[in-house]
């Protein structure tokens, strides 16, 4: 348990890139069973960001190592150019050579273009991220399945967005909004942080990362141990 804490911890990156286009802040609480959750940030041209977040089924060594194994891939498949679509097709296709349909990621993944100012992104199963603009909360889904329940995806969609200036992309895991502890709680939850993100959407980024982190820190239910990794990555575009 003590080697996969230490192999989760280095899916973290300890840094964020930062533009003139966008600033960027993650903010990781792992639970006390080691988990599978792994967000990454990796610019691929002065123009172009990558921006993803995953979480495997399951807890323990093994749910570690196989994120662990799905980083590598993911940034090695990433230097290869392509669409969207090729790599998600690539990364299912690995997630189901090891674990032949027993265990699952889920996955968003996307790719901004700071000329276009535009955000193209697949959602194979993953909590919706949240986009806030001109005072409206969106939820990003569709894309494909979970990755790694089918030898080949029987379907994938591309969704490309415009991003307005001071618009505010939020991805976490279910640990987030699972916080509570509650069944009926939790769809509460989620309409709070659409509140707190609308609230919160003109401020710098780093006043954005502590309101996220005061808000877990109040909606913990019954001041327990987290139920599960609780991972956020958040974006605020320039």
């Amino acid at each position: 348990m003590q080697v996969a804490e230490k192999v989760q911890k280095t899916l973290i990156p300890k840094t964020m890139p930062h533009s003139k286009a966008y600033t960027i802040e993650g903010i990781y609480l792992p639970h006390q069973n080691i988990g599978g959750d792994y967000y990454d940030v990796i610019p691929l041209n002065p123009k172009e960001v990558l921006l993803c977040i995953a979480d495997v089924s399951g807890k323990g060594v093994g749910a570690a190592m196989m994120m662990s194994n799905f980083q590598a891939v993911l940034r090695a498949y990433v230097k290869d150019g392509g669409s969207l679509s090729n790599l998600v097709q690539k990364l299912n296709h690995n997630v189901f050579e090891i674990t032949g349909g027993d265990s699952y990621i889920t996955l968003f993944i996307a790719k901004y273009n700071a000329s276009e100012h535009q955000l193209c992104y697949i959602n194979a199963g993953h909590v919706p991220p949240l986009l806030v603009h001109q005072q409206q909360c969106d939820e990003l889904d569709g894309g494909c399945t979970m990755l790694g329940v089918f030898e080949k995806l029987p379907f994938i969609q591309e969704t490309v967005r415009n991003i307005p200036p001071s618009a505010l992309l939020m991805l976490h895991t279910d640990g987030f909004t699972d916080m509570c502890g509650e069944p009926h709680d939790c769809l509460h939850t989620h309409e709070a942080i659409k509140e707190l993100l609308l609230n919160c959407q003109l401020q710098n980024i780093s006043d954005i990362k502590q309101t996220i982190l005061s808000f877990i820190e109040n909606h913990q239910f019954n001041n327990d141990a987290y139920s599960d990794d609780i991972s956020v990555l958040v974006c605020k575009f320039l």
